[in-house]
Protein backbone atom coordinates (compact mmCIF):
# COMPACT_ATOMS: atom_id res chain seq x y z
CA UNK A 1 0.00 0.00 0.00
CA UNK A 2 3.22 2.37 0.08
CA UNK A 3 1.98 3.84 3.51
CA UNK A 4 3.48 3.00 7.18
CA UNK A 5 1.49 0.64 9.34
CA UNK A 6 0.95 4.51 11.94
CA UNK A 7 0.50 6.51 8.96
CA UNK A 8 -2.33 4.15 8.04
CA UNK A 9 -4.07 4.03 11.42
CA UNK A 10 -3.78 7.72 12.05
CA UNK A 11 -5.85 7.93 8.35
CA UNK A 12 -8.57 5.48 9.51
CA UNK A 13 -8.58 7.07 12.97
CA UNK A 14 -8.86 10.93 11.00
CA UNK A 15 -11.86 9.05 8.33
CA UNK A 16 -13.74 7.69 11.74
CA UNK A 17 -13.62 11.16 13.36
CA UNK A 18 -14.84 12.52 10.46
CA UNK A 19 -17.35 10.40 9.77
CA UNK A 20 -18.55 9.98 13.55
CA UNK A 21 -18.81 5.71 12.83
CA UNK A 22 -16.27 3.28 13.65
CA UNK A 23 -14.96 1.39 10.68
CA UNK A 24 -14.15 -1.39 12.51
CA UNK A 25 -14.70 -3.45 15.52
CA UNK A 26 -11.83 -4.22 17.32
CA UNK A 27 -11.49 -7.30 19.58
CA UNK A 28 -9.09 -9.16 21.99
CA UNK A 29 -7.96 -11.32 18.75
CA UNK A 30 -8.38 -8.93 15.96
CA UNK A 31 -10.35 -6.40 14.13
CA UNK A 32 -13.38 -6.74 12.07
CA UNK A 33 -15.03 -4.27 9.56
CA UNK A 34 -17.85 -3.17 11.04
CA UNK A 35 -21.38 -2.40 9.39
CA UNK A 36 -20.65 1.09 8.56
CA UNK A 37 -17.31 -0.10 7.33
CA UNK A 38 -19.45 -2.12 4.87
CA UNK A 39 -21.59 0.13 3.67
CA UNK A 40 -18.43 2.71 3.37
CA UNK A 41 -16.22 0.08 0.92
CA UNK A 42 -19.55 -0.55 -0.80
CA UNK A 43 -19.39 3.30 -1.64
CA UNK A 44 -15.53 3.42 -2.34
CA UNK A 45 -15.86 0.68 -5.13
CA UNK A 46 -17.89 2.75 -6.84
CA UNK A 47 -15.88 5.73 -6.74
CA UNK A 48 -13.23 4.02 -7.52
CA UNK A 49 -14.84 2.61 -10.38
CA UNK A 50 -16.04 6.29 -11.72
CA UNK A 51 -12.80 7.51 -11.06
CA UNK A 52 -11.70 4.70 -13.64
CA UNK A 53 -14.14 5.23 -15.75
CA UNK A 54 -13.23 9.02 -16.05
CA UNK A 55 -9.41 8.49 -16.16
CA UNK A 56 -10.52 6.10 -19.54
CA UNK A 57 -12.46 8.52 -20.99
CA UNK A 58 -10.27 11.01 -20.82
CA UNK A 59 -7.21 8.93 -22.18
CA UNK A 60 -9.58 8.22 -25.18
CA UNK A 61 -10.34 12.61 -25.58
CA UNK A 62 -5.98 12.68 -25.50
CA UNK A 63 -5.99 9.55 -28.00
CA UNK A 64 -3.45 7.42 -25.40
CA UNK A 65 -5.85 4.50 -25.14
CA UNK A 66 -7.22 4.35 -28.73
CA UNK A 67 -4.73 1.64 -29.96
CA UNK A 68 -6.04 -1.48 -27.44
CA UNK A 69 -9.24 -2.91 -27.44
CA UNK A 70 -10.36 -5.92 -24.76
CA UNK A 71 -13.13 -8.13 -26.45
CA UNK A 72 -15.11 -10.97 -24.92
CA UNK A 73 -17.18 -13.21 -27.92
CA UNK A 74 -19.28 -16.28 -27.88
CA UNK A 75 -17.99 -19.44 -29.63
CA UNK A 76 -19.87 -18.95 -32.52
CA UNK A 77 -18.92 -15.62 -33.67
CA UNK A 78 -15.22 -16.33 -31.93
CA UNK A 79 -14.68 -18.93 -34.38
CA UNK A 80 -15.01 -16.80 -38.10
CA UNK A 81 -16.36 -13.46 -37.16
CA UNK A 82 -13.67 -12.11 -34.61
CA UNK A 83 -10.62 -13.59 -36.02
CA UNK A 84 -11.37 -11.94 -39.19
CA UNK A 85 -12.46 -8.57 -38.25
CA UNK A 86 -9.48 -8.49 -35.85
CA UNK A 87 -6.93 -9.77 -38.82
CA UNK A 88 -8.94 -6.62 -40.75
CA UNK A 89 -8.09 -3.96 -38.02
CA UNK A 90 -4.25 -4.85 -37.93
CA UNK A 91 -4.40 -4.41 -41.64
CA UNK A 92 -5.64 -0.63 -41.63
CA UNK A 93 -4.05 0.27 -38.04
CA UNK A 94 -0.71 -0.62 -37.19
CA UNK A 95 -1.02 0.32 -33.70
CA UNK A 96 -3.98 -2.16 -33.28
CA UNK A 97 -3.99 -4.54 -30.38
CA UNK A 98 -6.21 -6.57 -28.80
CA UNK A 99 -7.04 -8.91 -25.79
CA UNK A 100 -9.56 -11.80 -26.96
CA UNK A 101 -11.58 -13.83 -23.90
CA UNK A 102 -13.57 -16.56 -25.16
CA UNK A 103 -17.08 -18.28 -24.02
CA UNK A 104 -20.37 -18.18 -24.16
CA UNK A 105 -22.78 -15.22 -24.20
CA UNK A 106 -23.39 -15.28 -20.48
CA UNK A 107 -19.79 -14.98 -19.87
CA UNK A 108 -19.75 -12.26 -22.80
CA UNK A 109 -22.21 -10.11 -21.37
CA UNK A 110 -20.83 -10.06 -17.77
CA UNK A 111 -17.22 -9.30 -19.14
CA UNK A 112 -18.70 -6.06 -20.51
CA UNK A 113 -20.91 -5.60 -16.82
CA UNK A 114 -17.40 -5.83 -14.83
CA UNK A 115 -16.02 -3.82 -16.93
CA UNK A 116 -13.12 -6.37 -17.59
CA UNK A 117 -13.72 -5.76 -21.85
CA UNK A 118 -14.52 -3.08 -23.85
CA UNK A 119 -16.99 -4.80 -25.99
CA UNK A 120 -18.43 -8.05 -26.66
CA UNK A 121 -19.88 -10.09 -29.58
CA UNK A 122 -22.12 -13.19 -28.89
CA UNK A 123 -25.86 -14.01 -29.27
CA UNK A 124 -27.80 -11.31 -28.19
CA UNK A 125 -31.15 -12.52 -27.68
CA UNK A 126 -31.44 -13.16 -23.73
CA UNK A 127 -29.97 -9.54 -23.10
CA UNK A 128 -31.30 -7.54 -26.17
CA UNK A 129 -33.34 -5.16 -23.71
CA UNK A 130 -30.94 -4.58 -20.92
CA UNK A 131 -30.81 -0.84 -20.38
CA UNK A 132 -27.47 -0.78 -19.08
CA UNK A 133 -26.53 -2.56 -22.93
CA UNK A 134 -25.75 -0.79 -26.06
CA UNK A 135 -26.50 -3.72 -28.72
CA UNK A 136 -25.73 -3.00 -32.15
CA UNK A 137 -27.37 -6.43 -33.80
CA UNK A 138 -25.50 -7.67 -36.77
CA UNK A 139 -26.66 -9.97 -39.66
CA UNK A 140 -27.74 -13.22 -38.17
CA UNK A 141 -25.52 -16.32 -38.54
CA UNK A 142 -27.12 -19.46 -39.41
CA UNK A 143 -26.38 -22.68 -37.48
CA UNK A 144 -26.34 -26.14 -39.88
CA UNK A 145 -25.79 -29.75 -38.75
CA UNK A 146 -23.15 -31.60 -39.81
CA UNK A 147 -21.46 -35.06 -39.60
CA UNK A 148 -19.03 -37.26 -41.70
CA UNK A 149 -19.46 -38.74 -44.64
CA UNK A 150 -19.53 -42.12 -42.71
CA UNK A 151 -22.55 -41.16 -41.06
CA UNK A 152 -25.50 -43.01 -40.82
CA UNK A 153 -27.27 -39.86 -41.84
CA UNK A 154 -24.80 -38.55 -44.29
CA UNK A 155 -26.98 -39.89 -46.86
CA UNK A 156 -30.49 -39.32 -46.15
CA UNK A 157 -32.92 -36.29 -47.31
CA UNK A 158 -35.44 -34.42 -45.02
CA UNK A 159 -34.12 -35.85 -41.88
CA UNK A 160 -36.65 -35.03 -38.97
CA UNK A 161 -35.59 -33.48 -36.10
CA UNK A 162 -36.40 -36.48 -33.94
CA UNK A 163 -34.08 -38.38 -36.19
CA UNK A 164 -31.46 -36.20 -35.86
CA UNK A 165 -31.65 -36.11 -32.14
CA UNK A 166 -31.28 -40.08 -31.60
CA UNK A 167 -27.17 -39.00 -32.05
CA UNK A 168 -25.06 -37.31 -29.56
CA UNK A 169 -24.88 -33.32 -30.41
CA UNK A 170 -21.54 -31.67 -30.09
CA UNK A 171 -22.01 -27.90 -29.45
CA UNK A 172 -21.92 -24.98 -27.46
CA UNK A 173 -24.34 -24.04 -24.50
CA UNK A 174 -27.85 -22.77 -26.46
CA UNK A 175 -30.23 -20.25 -25.59
CA UNK A 176 -33.96 -20.73 -24.29
CA UNK A 177 -35.01 -19.19 -27.33
CA UNK A 178 -33.59 -22.64 -29.44
CA UNK A 179 -33.28 -24.50 -26.17
CA UNK A 180 -37.34 -25.73 -26.46
CA UNK A 181 -36.62 -27.38 -29.82
CA UNK A 182 -34.20 -30.02 -28.67
CA UNK A 183 -36.78 -30.39 -25.16
CA UNK A 184 -36.87 -34.25 -24.83
CA UNK A 185 -34.59 -35.81 -26.57
CA UNK A 186 -32.37 -37.36 -24.26
CA UNK A 187 -29.41 -38.19 -26.85
CA UNK A 188 -28.94 -34.98 -27.81
CA UNK A 189 -28.95 -33.23 -24.41
CA UNK A 190 -30.83 -31.68 -22.05
CA UNK A 191 -32.91 -29.02 -21.01
CA UNK A 192 -31.74 -26.80 -17.75
CA UNK A 193 -35.18 -26.66 -15.76
CA UNK A 194 -33.82 -23.58 -14.20
CA UNK A 195 -32.16 -21.59 -16.60
CA UNK A 196 -34.31 -22.42 -19.57
CA UNK A 197 -30.38 -22.94 -21.55
CA UNK A 198 -29.84 -26.56 -23.73
CA UNK A 199 -27.02 -28.23 -23.20
CA UNK A 200 -25.42 -30.75 -25.82
CA UNK A 201 -24.60 -34.21 -24.76
CA UNK A 202 -21.23 -33.28 -26.24
CA UNK A 203 -20.95 -29.33 -24.73
CA UNK A 204 -17.93 -27.29 -25.96
CA UNK A 205 -16.72 -24.30 -25.40
CA UNK A 206 -15.18 -23.63 -28.87
CA UNK A 207 -16.46 -24.89 -32.73
CA UNK A 208 -13.27 -26.23 -33.47
CA UNK A 209 -13.92 -28.34 -31.03
CA UNK A 210 -17.02 -29.88 -32.25
CA UNK A 211 -15.54 -30.08 -35.61
CA UNK A 212 -13.12 -32.24 -34.71
CA UNK A 213 -15.48 -34.46 -32.57
CA UNK A 214 -17.63 -34.77 -35.28
CA UNK A 215 -14.89 -35.77 -37.95
CA UNK A 216 -13.83 -38.81 -35.29
CA UNK A 217 -16.96 -40.28 -34.33
CA UNK A 218 -20.83 -40.58 -35.14
CA UNK A 219 -21.12 -36.52 -33.02
CA UNK A 220 -23.31 -34.40 -34.96
CA UNK A 221 -22.01 -30.97 -34.77
CA UNK A 222 -23.57 -27.62 -34.97
CA UNK A 223 -21.72 -25.02 -36.78
CA UNK A 224 -22.26 -22.26 -39.60
CA UNK A 225 -21.34 -23.01 -43.17
CA UNK A 226 -18.00 -20.79 -43.59
CA UNK A 227 -16.68 -22.51 -40.33
CA UNK A 228 -16.69 -26.07 -41.93
CA UNK A 229 -15.92 -24.69 -45.31
CA UNK A 230 -12.66 -26.88 -45.94
CA UNK A 231 -14.34 -29.74 -44.60
CA UNK A 232 -17.25 -29.70 -46.98
CA UNK A 233 -14.71 -29.29 -49.91
CA UNK A 234 -12.55 -31.51 -48.91
CA UNK A 235 -15.55 -33.93 -48.30
CA UNK A 236 -14.93 -34.89 -44.86
CA UNK A 237 -17.64 -33.64 -43.28
CA UNK A 238 -21.36 -33.26 -45.08
CA UNK A 239 -24.10 -30.78 -44.04
CA UNK A 240 -27.03 -32.83 -43.24
CA UNK A 241 -30.12 -32.62 -44.96
CA UNK A 242 -32.85 -31.12 -42.09
CA UNK A 243 -36.49 -30.31 -42.46
CA UNK A 244 -36.74 -26.85 -41.52
CA UNK A 245 -34.62 -23.43 -42.15
CA UNK A 246 -31.19 -23.77 -39.80
CA UNK A 247 -31.15 -22.52 -36.65
CA UNK A 248 -30.69 -18.29 -36.44
CA UNK A 249 -27.83 -17.14 -33.51
CA UNK A 250 -28.77 -13.32 -33.09
CA UNK A 251 -25.27 -11.73 -32.87
CA UNK A 252 -24.47 -8.23 -32.10
CA UNK A 253 -21.51 -5.91 -30.51
CA UNK A 254 -22.12 -5.06 -26.89
CA UNK A 255 -20.96 -2.26 -24.54
CA UNK A 256 -21.93 -0.51 -21.46
CA UNK A 257 -24.34 2.54 -22.38
CA UNK A 258 -22.54 4.95 -19.98
CA UNK A 259 -18.87 4.32 -21.52
CA UNK A 260 -17.65 5.92 -25.17
CA UNK A 261 -16.64 3.75 -27.68
CA UNK A 262 -12.73 3.94 -28.39
CA UNK A 263 -11.69 4.52 -32.08
CA UNK A 264 -10.16 1.40 -32.27
CA UNK A 265 -13.42 -0.48 -31.04
CA UNK A 266 -15.24 1.65 -33.24
CA UNK A 267 -12.82 0.65 -36.29
CA UNK A 268 -13.63 -2.66 -34.99
CA UNK A 269 -17.58 -2.55 -35.08
CA UNK A 270 -16.83 -1.35 -38.50
CA UNK A 271 -14.85 -4.56 -39.79
CA UNK A 272 -17.57 -6.71 -38.14
CA UNK A 273 -20.32 -5.63 -40.13
CA UNK A 274 -18.08 -5.60 -43.30
CA UNK A 275 -16.88 -9.13 -42.73
CA UNK A 276 -19.86 -10.79 -41.51
CA UNK A 277 -21.30 -9.29 -44.86
CA UNK A 278 -18.62 -11.42 -46.60
CA UNK A 279 -18.99 -14.57 -44.41
CA UNK A 280 -23.12 -14.19 -45.39
CA UNK A 281 -22.15 -14.56 -49.29
CA UNK A 282 -19.65 -17.28 -48.51
CA UNK A 283 -22.73 -19.07 -46.83
CA UNK A 284 -24.93 -18.54 -49.92
CA UNK A 285 -22.25 -20.23 -51.80
CA UNK A 286 -21.80 -23.25 -49.71
CA UNK A 287 -25.69 -23.43 -49.81
CA UNK A 288 -25.93 -23.24 -53.42
CA UNK A 289 -23.03 -25.99 -53.72
CA UNK A 290 -24.06 -28.16 -50.78
CA UNK A 291 -28.23 -28.05 -51.01
CA UNK A 292 -28.90 -26.79 -48.24
CA UNK A 293 -31.81 -25.17 -47.13
CA UNK A 294 -32.19 -21.04 -47.09
CA UNK A 295 -32.31 -19.70 -43.33
CA UNK A 296 -35.74 -18.03 -43.03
Amino acid sequence: MHITQPALTRSIQTLESSLGVSLFDRQPNGVEVSRAGEVLLRKAEGVLESARDLEREAALVSGLASGSIRVSVGAYPGHELVPRAVAACLAQASGFSSQILGGDWRDAVENVLNRSVDVAVADISTFSGDPRLEVIELEPEAIYFVCRREHPLASQRGIGLSTLCGFPLAGCLVPPRLATLFAGFPRAGSVDPDTGNFHPSVEVKSVEAAIRIAMLSDVVAAAQLNSVESQLESGSLVVLDVQGPPLQLRVGLIYLRERTLAPMAQLFLDKLVEVRKNLGATDVRLREKFGTPRPV
